[in-house]
């Protein structure tokens, strides 16, 4: 044929005839892209519909594989992100928060010291986020909206805990090969292996074999024939 066959150009060896006794399909590892870096690298003025004055600080985020988007945020948000923080994470305890300005909020110095301490905090979570669960972060920064849950998921761990560094090493699976069979009996079969057989639905009886009755006159040898007398030889020539 034109290499259809069995055992043909399927990717199995014809003439070994055995099948792997490992999974017969293994996903690949799933690449987790952690935080490369959090930036706070300018804020903006806006006003909300009742024409009230706000500043948003404009955070640049960056993940390992390059994935990069920007959400903006005001002070009490990441205020509130850092008080969720700091009850679960004793090294960010130890920050420097910037702290509230109840006068000078809109001064071009009060928003930029704020900045500048955004910014150096969120290098700090960085560094712990390889260490430490951030799940707080994660939803800060709204992860899975802009990357994928899965991601989102993975990166909540630690990453000791989510994967190795060999696992994080392999490349993304292509389109054929999230196309590839995931069950057996899609698989090619060797050349040797014996077609399947419907099941009989007849119980078998003791001592039948393969499912057969046997009765107890087929069970027993049948007697072989005796052999025939040979005749006795007539008187001899006078």
């Amino acid at each position: 044929g034109g290499g259809g066959g069995r055992g043909g150009g399927g990717g199995m060896d014809a003439g070994a005839g055995e099948v792997d006794p490992g999974p017969l399909f293994q996903a690949p590892a799933v690449q987790v892209p952690w935080f490369e870096s959090i930036q706070v690298r300018d804020f903006t003025d806006l006003e909300d519909d009742q024409g009230f004055r706000f500043t948003v600080y404009n955070i640049t985020v960056k993940l390992e594989d390059g994935r990069t988007w920007k959400v903006a945020k005001r002070y009490s948000e990441v205020e509130t992100l850092h008080t969720r923080m700091v009850m679960t994470h004793p090294k960010i305890q130890e920050f420097r928060f910037p702290r509230k300005s109840m006068f000078n909020t809109f001064a071009e110095f009060t928003r930029e010291r704020r900045r500048s301490g955004f910014e150096d905090y969120f290098a700090l979570v960085v560094s712990l986020s390889h260490q430490e669960s951030l799940t707080e972060l994660v939803e800060f920064l709204d992860v899975a909206k802009y990357t994928s849950p899965t991601v989102a998921r993975a990166i909540r761990s630690p990453r000791s805990a989510s994967a190795t560094d060999a696992e994080r090493a392999q490349p993304a699976p292509t389109d054929a090969e999230r196309a590839l069979p995931t069950i057996a009996h899609r698989l090619p079969l060797p050349a040797h292996h014996p077609p399947f057989l419907p099941r009989s639905s007849a119980k078998p009886s003791r001592g039948g074999a393969g499912g057969q009755s046997l009765s107890p006159s087929a069970s027993r040898p049948s007697p072989s024939p005796s052999p025939s007398p040979s005749p006795s030889p007539g008187p001899g020539p006078v």
